[in-house]
């Protein structure tokens, strides 16, 4: 019985991830659809500066669909086990800093501030894995939380280790 609850488990979190990623592709391509479609259709009756909100829209929403779908063979790749890690040493600063930048659309509405110990060691990581965590918290923090919440990225030293966390 164990063994068929942990496939059931399993089953499950991949049902629940597809329904994740479903919607993390579904949400932007309709945003698309609906911003090109205004553009074919009521490009005379848009001023200048409408037509470029709506590109800009397009160009945004089009990069979140690209993101996700590079996470998405990121996560095949990992559960494969064909992934090999590119450990390079980084600043926790750099890797913070572009998970926020990453992340600034889906934080346009809340508050984001890092308290990281500036004493902190260089991490030696796939950069690329963990920014892709550190996003993923991020927009978490940001899509189950209400506007204007403070949204922290702390970081710390404790003996042999570093800690970051998003906090909120």
């Amino acid at each position: 019985a164990s063994q068929a609850a942990l496939l059931a488990r399993e089953e499950q979190l991949r049902n629940s991830l597809l329904a994740s990623l479903s919607h993390d592709l579904r949400t932007p391509l309709a945003v698309i659809a609906g911003s090109a479609s205004s553009l074919r259709d009521e490009r005379a009756r848009l001023s200048q500066a409408e037509q470029d909100q709506l590109l800009e829209t397009l160009y945004d929403e089009a990069q979140q669909v690209s993101l996700t779908v590079s996470d998405l063979l990121e996560m095949t790749r990992l559960h494969s086990g064909r992934v090999e890690l590119d450990r390079q040493w980084y600043p926790a600063e750099e890797l913070v800093g572009a998970a926020i930048e990453r992340s600034k659309r889906q934080l346009a509405h809340h508050r984001v501030q890092t308290r990281l110990d500036p004493q902190l060691a260089l991490l030696h990581v796939d950069g690329v894995l963990i920014e892709k965590l550190l996003v993923n918290l991020l927009e978490n923090a940001a899509k189950y939380t209400p506007a204007g919440t403070l949204v922290t990225i702390v970081g710390e030293s404790v003996p042999g280790s570093v800690i970051i966390r998003v906090e909120d």
